[in-house]
């Protein structure tokens, strides 16, 4: 998610203010029921609902309608492209409302390759053929006192993760280009303060991503695969990422 964007579509909807993000969230984990029926402006003193409604259904990809509608609903996420996805595959979204169900409908509607899922109060946008890495079971993932952006590097220094690459002729490309962090307009991700504890066992990655954002409880992981270019192909190698497109100081 781009820095200008991000900034934008929070002066678009009225709410880029010092300690207005975090006014309406709940505490402790949600239910399925109460994410689906969260409304994007649900105070229309912050935020402007037709201004939101147009940036939403403007032609856009996935992975941006999914970090601004999470991001103005404060709710964690994860997101999964498509294979070898590119930016450029913009679509038409048209929620019938600022319902959080609504929006995810609106995507699976334009991309029917996609699915949306809830599960322990984190909304997930994955492809219907699922990746096998993100099913990729752990025995035990035990990680203390860490930040967000320190839990998905823990868990990518896992040897059972970095196994499962293996196995699947995955690796991460070089230089690594990511876009981390919550940015407002002064050209730095800010790393998330917030620190915590995880321990699961026999978990697949998939279950560990959404126990480290629903920990932290605004970021939102994102996961994909590509094949490289063709002077940098090594034999079946293909290219992921996993990373965050969304998280908050």
């Amino acid at each position: 998610m781009s820095i200008i964007r991000k900034a934008a579509i929070l002066l678009i909807a009225g709410i880029l203010a010092v300690g207005v993000l975090g006014q309406n969230k709940d505490s402790g984990q949600q239910s399925s029921a109460n994410i689906l029926e969260r409304r994007l402006c649900e105070d229309s003193r912050l935020c402007n609902e037709s201004a939101v409604m147009d940036i939403l259904s403007s032609d856009s990809h996935v992975s941006m309608v999914i970090s601004d509608s999470l991001m103005l609903a404060e709710l964690p996420g994860g997101y999964a492209a498509l294979p070898n996805y590119s930016e450029k595959d913009n679509y038409k979204f048209k929620p019938a409302s600022l319902r959080m169900e609504d929006i995810l409908n609106s995507i699976v509607v334009a991309e029917p390759r996609y699915k949306w899922e809830v599960s322990d109060g984190v909304i997930n946008i994955i492809p219907i053929e699922e990746y096998p890495l993100l099913n990729l079971r752990i025995a035990e993932f035990r990680v203390e006192d860490k930040t967000v952006n320190q839990m998905i590097d823990a868990l990518k220094q896992h040897p059972a993760f970095k196994q499962g690459l293996a196995a699947l002729n995955l690796e991460e490309p070089h230089p690594v280009d990511t876009d981390n962090g919550f940015v407002f307009g002064l050209g730095k991700p800010l790393e998330s303060k917030k620190r915590f504890s995880v321990a699961l066992k026999s978990a697949t990655v998939r279950q560990i991503l959404n126990e480290i954002v629903r920990q932290d409880d605004c970021a939102v992981w994102s996961y994909r695969e590509w094949y490289p270019p063709s002077e940098k192909a090594t034999g079946n190698n293909r290219y992921y990422d996993l990373g965050l497109i969304l998280n908050c100081p």
